[in-house]
């Protein structure tokens, strides 16, 4: 997930008129109206069900459904609920005569900071079948890829999340669907089979003409003090709510800010200033009347609310430099495939285990830079090795900490997987930022990280790149020349392997806990794959003593 500077921003359409139609709604508040494949609640932690939180685990936690009642799964599995992947159907779905059409649902799961356990074959995906054409995927919720990950909206539908995270808080989830005369609705719920693999769903509704409730931050009248008294901070909303007996409610600060503008009681699409208030302070609107009745909006005055731009993308248009100080006998090393940065240094067989590789991006001109910030989500395998995140203002052309001299920004101790901000304090004119994977002390781990950038109120400058010259082992030696696998996804039971010669592969998988699942050798240029389950694999393929790695997706 992105850090959410944005949230509010990209949820906000123009509030021209509110003429929208509730076509369908399942709040769970009075029975269903859908079809549950199942019927499973032991009072504890395992559960398909509606409820409104008493008669499940009182360790269960979500807030914030529409009402009291809610519907959530955990450990569905057949051993405790009879079922692998039970659904939740609703079918018939009178939508003639409506041609704008959105569905939305709000959705939450157990997080307590440590309750986030979906596997990389978890799942929980909404379909849409229109007019009896067949089933169309419309939403889907993921983990990330690997063992005990943190769920999120995967808006590509490959089974890793690569959107908004989710929380115990539940939260609006949209998307445009085609017209016709009749819907049916699918929510399929894969593979939560363990303790703590849980999700959360409530106000399913089919809407005409969708409006979405919020405020928005004024860039030009917002002001953002990083000083720890901060008396000067301020924010002016922009209320964009109208409709019958619409209005501002409350406006509550969490210290001794002062409410100017319009009246709060009675504010129409009117505009509410708030000053006086620290670094840190919090602001809370609620809106009363018309179509978003009961909404709240919040907000926390500081440097995380000042709007800060996309620097660099560092899986997109950037990326950062692989450069490998040392290698285990398989020459594990960092690869950037699907957007995500990967690295197993799981080698059981080698004389020679210790891994030292980086991740480096410069150099950047930090002098006019402000707020500047590296954000990444982080997911570990397996445990043993920590991640250290540096920077430095004197990089000497090799991240060997016997060539340059790091500054440390964090440690990102083993299991310390979840989503990080790390300000980088440099003000120098070629500031370089490292990321050291090192399992030196005879451990290792697997790592992945995504959704990566650099983020800042005023961006620093990237300066030319010159590769690193370590006289070693590097990204672009040893590497298969014309390397390629397809497809990837499959779904097919193989995949075609291709290089620039015709020399045999010999061709090893692993699953994300580092246990090989397949070593064959290959001389057709097809890998037979049809034994391996649905999931995220690494596959490494060696020829002529040239090595290359990639992310395997089995469907």
């Amino acid at each position: 997930m992105k850090k959410l500077y944005f949230l509010l921003l990209t949820t906000l359409i123009s509030f021209a008129s509110f003429g929208q139609t509730t076509v369908f709604q399942e709040s769970f508040e009075s029975g269903t109206s859908g079809t549950p494949s199942i019927t499973c609640n032991d009072g504890s932690y395992d559960f398909f069900t509606i409820t409104d939180g008493s008669d499940i685990g009182s360790g269960y936690s979500v807030s914030n459904p529409n009402g009291s009642y809610f519907f959530a799964a955990q450990d569905t599995d057949a051993t405790e609920c009879g079922a692998t992947n039970p659904t939740l159907t609703f079918t018939g779905i009178d939508i003639s005569s409506y041609t704008n059409l959105t569905f939305a649902m709000l959705v939450a799961e157990d997080d307590d900071g440590s309750n986030q356990d979906w596997d990389a074959d978890t799942s929980v995906l909404v379909e849409i079948n229109i007019d009896g054409s067949g089933y169309t995927s419309i939403l889907q919720f993921s983990g990330g890829g690997a063992t005990n990950t943190e769920p999120g909206l995967d808006t590509n539908f490959d089974g890793i999340a690569d959107s908004t995270l989710l929380s115990d808080d539940f939260s609006e989830f949209t998307v445009s669907i085609n017209s016709g005369s009749s819907a049916d609705l699918r929510i399929t719920f894969n593979n939560l089979n363990a303790g703590d693999e849980d999700i959360a769903i409530d106000n399913l509704r089919i809407i005409d003409g969708y409006v979405s409730c919020g405020v928005t931050l004024g860039t030009e009248t917002y002001t953002c003090n990083a000083s720890t008294t901060g008396t000067t901070d301020g924010v002016t909303i922009n209320i964009p709510y109208t409709g019958i007996d619409a209005s501002i409610t409350s406006v509550t600060t969490s210290s001794t800010g002062t409410v100017a503008g319009d009246n709060p009681a009675t504010t129409t699409n009117g505009t509410i200033t708030i000053t006086g208030l620290a670094e840190g302070d919090s602001w809370n609107i609620t809106l009363n009347g018309g179509v978003c009745d009961g909404t709240t909006i919040s907000g926390t005055v500081g440097p995380t609310e000042c709007l800060p731009s996309t620097c660099f993308d560092l899986t997109g248009a950037n990326e950062f430099e692989i450069v490998q100080i040392s290698a285990n006998d398989e020459a594990d090393n960092w690869f950037l495939s699907s957007g995500e940065y990967y690295i197993n240094g799981y080698c059981p067989s080698c004389t020679e285990d210790a891994t030292d590789s980086w991740l480096v991006f410069g150099p950047l001109d930090m002098s006019s830079a402000s707020n500047v910030e590296l954000v990444f989500n982080s997911a570990e395998g397996f445990s043993g090795s920590d991640l250290q995140i540096f920077y430095t203002d004197a990089y000497n052309g090799c991240p060997d900490a016997s060539l340059t001299t790091w500054t440390t920004i964090s440690t990102i101790a083993s299991g310390g997987s979840g989503s990080h901000n790390f300000p980088i304090a440099s003000t120098g004119t070629e500031t370089y930022i490292g990321i050291q994977y090192s399992d030196s002390d005879g451990t290792y781990s697997s790592w992945t990280l995504s959704n990566i950038g650099i983020y800042g109120s005023a961006c620093p400058t990237l300066g030319a790149v010159t590769a690193s010259d370590c006289n070693t082992l590097s990204t672009t030696q040893n590497q298969i020349e014309g390397f390629d696998m397809y497809p990837n996804p499959t779904n097919l039971g193989y995949v075609t392997i291709l290089s620039a010669n015709n020399t045999k592969m010999e061709v090893s998988v692993f699953d994300l806990l580092g246990k090989q699942v397949l070593n064959n050798t290959v001389k057709n240029n097809k890998l037979d794959v049809s034994n391996l389950k649905s999931g995220v694999y690494v596959m490494k393929v060696n020829q002529n003593d040239a090595i290359s790695t990639k992310k395997l997706v089995i469907k």
